[in-house]
């Protein structure tokens, strides 16, 4: 398959599955770019799957995004399903899900930051790294859940937050 013809048939399931989110009842968002609440994680066995936008980024410690750069991610969005995970066109066809809760130092440790620079509340956060066929690590490949309707992906050093998207 040509990389025309694949994003056009990602481009198709990327609207089939936002079509059907809209018809999901109890499905909200927030408004796009104002402060998002901070709720208890999502169980382990709950994924967030739908769409999500990029609504604000913070750098934490060292990047390889120019503000300009990481500024161009507002906006953005981002589908996590069963045919189709990560920022369009660059997804993952064939996704898997691990969720694991990890320690907010670990992740810390990670980043190469102090506990407090990540902006995690509590001491332990919900991680989910999206698994795919072929080895597949692009944008939003790991997600870090800070409520139900609030994820965090860190991006060549930027922390993207982003919240659910029902508009679509």
């Amino acid at each position: 398959m040509t990389g025309r013809a694949q994003f056009a048939s990602s481009a198709a399931v990327l609207l089939a599955v936002l079509a059907a989110l809209t018809a999901v009842p109890g499905c909200t968002t927030a408004p796009a770019r104002t402060a998002l609440p901070v709720a208890p994680p999502l169980g382990a066995e709950q994924l967030p799957l739908g769409a999500w936008r990029v609504v604000s980024y913070r750098f934490v410690g060292v990047s390889a995004l120019t503000p300009q750069q990481a500024g161009a991610w507002v906006g953005r969005l981002a589908v996590y399903s069963h045919p189709m995970a990560g920022f369009p066109p660059d997804t993952c066809a064939t996704p898997g899900y691990a969720s694991t809760f990890v320690n907010v130092a670990d992740v810390a440790t990670d980043y190469h930051v102090r506990p407090g620079d990540v902006g995690f509340p509590g001491a332990r956060v919900q991680r989910i790294e999206v698994r795919c066929d072929g080895g597949w690590s692009g944008p939003g490949g790991r997600l870090y859940v800070l409520g139900p309707n609030r994820l965090v992906t860190v991006w060549d050093g930027v922390f993207f937050d982003l919240a659910r998207d029902t508009t679509l």
